[in-house]
């Protein structure tokens, strides 16, 4: 599982994007398209998504904790031999 803050993204903007994801009358975003493009190679089958935080006030407590203050998107890659539904509410 990757992390990544989106630097230039704040709350409302990640949050539009994730609305424009789940709303099935618009195309996939190029954070989805490109996600999909990144868990189809078969030297990658061992990442389970990617999540994406909003760059408000990003806290890096330690290697262990990290609190966004603002909002996530997960991209799961349920196509992963090591996916669980574990997995499911990490980010909600």
């Amino acid at each position: 599982m990757f992390l990544v803050e989106l630097y230039g993204i704040d709350n409302k903007s990640l949050l539009s994007l994730v609305s424009q994801n789940d709303m099935p009358f618009f195309k996939p975003t190029v954070l989805d398209l490109k996600c999909s493009e990144f868990f189809s190679s078969h030297s990658r089958d061992h990442v389970v998504g990617v999540g994406f935080f909003s760059n408000s006030n990003i806290f890096h407590g330690n290697e262990n904790y990290v609190d966004s203050g603002g909002s996530s998107y997960f991209i799961p890659n349920r196509k992963s031999n090591f996916w669980s539904e574990d997995f499911s509410g990490l980010f909600s």
